[in-house]
């Protein structure tokens, strides 16, 4: 027998559903169906304060398992390819060592 819900109404999907399958959509979606945005891709350009995300909104499938980092920096190296190596601090290659720079050091502290 089913358990009685205290929603009668369908609750909305979720904005960021979880698990791998989704994850790896997502990052096929975001990073590798658009070359050219990921290659072009500048934190400081981007709005910190828009409804959103202006970025790739991978963090929750990177920091849940989901997907794994060495996926994610395969995927951004595929996209800049035979192409010129842009600085690194404002990519989004240089925004995940950032995030695992900080990750580290909060571990530790």
């Amino acid at each position: 027998k089913a358990f009685p819900t205290r929603f009668p109404h369908k609750l909305p999907r979720a904005k960021f559903p979880g698990g791998e399958q989704e994850g790896l959509m997502r990052l096929k979606m975001l990073v590798q169906e658009r070359v050219s945005w990921t290659v072009k891709f500048n934190k400081p350009s981007t709005p910190p304060l828009s409804l959103e995300p202006s970025t790739t909104a991978l963090s929750p499938y990177l920091t849940h398992g989901c997907i794994s980092l060495r996926t994610f920096w395969d995927a951004i190296r595929k996209c800049h390819k035979n192409r010129e190596p842009p600085p690194v601090q404002t990519t989004l290659s240089g925004q995940l060592m950032w995030r695992e720079l900080w990750y580290i050091i909060g571990r530790d502290t």
